[in-house]
């Protein structure tokens, strides 16, 4: 249960770092919301029944009837079972709902593997959630009831996404399939404004093949005999707060391609600063300020390290708490989030993806549609931020933070 506890802790926190406003992502999150708090009941429960035990059919009938005289430990355990039964009950209907309607999705545009797989984790948590509820009841009403339904569930969605993660289309082949020239044209909610407007379909396939990518992460390195001791020979690896790196690439360069980037950094708060706004990041690009405002940003360029990649495609910025001193001590701060996002102009800047329909411009990435045509997020940018840390004590004497 451990590590189905940090599974969901992972899991949670990555929805939340990927948090936009669209109805996928608040899918996503409610989900791993209810997921999180089914298993951190669970784990709660787990641990007092090691220390106090489950409670005897006396014991129930006791707690029933609200008895004072049992004991607090097996209470704890009494209400932490009904509370994680609960839990679980919400959780696996709304995990239930959601594979039953993504299957039906996936049946509309012809993806029959994927549905099977998403129907048959929907028939499982079906059976979870009635093996929770027949528990359930038994707690309240006093009766020490056990069912194995829930852990039939349990291995029945197991199968299914088993067969969901190996045999559902990937992105381009589910393209295929739905475009106005596939085997199940107009197949799904997405894809039904195509009838009307094939500039989407065509739009919406360029986002698939030829949108750039950025990505951005700490470095990985190697724990040392000083920092933490190695067991059985394995070597720990950790992400180093005080080096990053960003990579742009962009494979629609072509003689027409114009391309927006931008590199901008702002204080880094804590733990709950993904609830700020673009307003607090300044651009790191040169020209953007003048005078001093401009000192430290010249400072950032002369000490970072670029790297070209792929031909002139792509590139890569390494970046760490020494080359990037003169943007800690502007922003007066030891913690910073850089930004990079991008979008792409792939006939050039003001030009239509089809010169049948000047409204829709050419630009990548594009977010998702509506059944309408309507995109989900317009204006939407290409976008990766990684967390950079000063802690090198010299330095930050040398900054005056010290």
């Amino acid at each position: 249960m451990g590590a189905v506890g940090l599974f969901e802790v992972l899991n949670l926190t990555r929805s939340i770092e990927q948090f936009e406003l669209t109805a996928k992502s608040a899918k996503v999150f409610a989900g791993g919301a209810l997921d999180f708090t089914a298993v951190a009941l669970t784990l709660v429960r787990e641990s007092y029944v090691m220390k106090y035990g489950t409670p005897t059919r006396r014991q129930l009938r006791a707690l029933k009837k609200r008895d004072l005289n049992v004991p607090k430990g097996i209470k704890r355990v009494y209400w932490y079972s009904v509370y994680m039964y609960a839990a679980n009950i919400v959780a696996s209907i709304y995990s239930g709902a959601t594979s039953l309607k993504d299957g039906y999705d996936a049946i509309r545009r012809g993806d029959n593997d994927a549905a099977f797989g998403l129907l048959t984790m929907g028939a499982g948590f079906t059976l979870m959630t009635v093996g929770d509820a027949i528990a359930l009841r038994g707690l309240l009403l006093g009766i020490k009831v056990g069912s194995r339904l829930g852990w039939i569930g349990l291995i029945i969605v197991l199968v299914g996404a088993v067969i969901y993660y190996l045999f559902v289309d990937d992105e381009i082949e589910a393209w295929m399939k739905i475009s106005p020239w596939g085997t199940d044209a107009y197949g799904d909610d997405n894809s039904s404004s195509w009838k009307t407007r094939p500039d989407y379909a065509l739009h919406d396939f360029a986002q698939l093949t030829t949108t750039p990518q950025v990505h951005s992460d700490n470095v990985e390195k190697l724990h040392d005999m000083h920092t933490i001791a190695q067991s059985r020979g394995a070597v720990t690896t950790y992400e180093d707060p005080t080096e990053a790196y960003l990579i742009l690439t962009c494979p629609t360069n072509t003689a027409f391609n114009f391309i927006d980037v931008e590199l901008a950094v702002k204080p880094r708060e804590g733990l709950l600063d993904f609830f700020g706004n673009d307003d607090e990041y300044q651009n790191l690009v040169l020209g953007d300020s003048a005078g001093q405002g401009q000192n430290w940003r010249q400072t950032f360029w002369d000490n970072v390290l670029v790297t070209d990649l792929s031909s002139g495609q792509g590139i890569r910025l390494d970046v760490n708490q020494h080359n990037c001193a003169a943007i800690f001590k502007a922003l007066n701060t030891t913690r910073i989030t850089l930004r990079l996002r991008v979008k792409t102009y792939p006939k050039g800047k003001g030009a239509s993806v089809s010169d049948a329909f000047k409204d829709n411009k050419f630009i990548l990435p594009v977010s998702k549609r509506d059944e309408y045509g309507e995109l989900e997020k317009p204006n939407k940018w290409l976008t990766t931020e990684v967390n950079l840390s000063l802690l090198n004590y010299a330095l930050k004497e040398e900054l005056g933070f010290e």
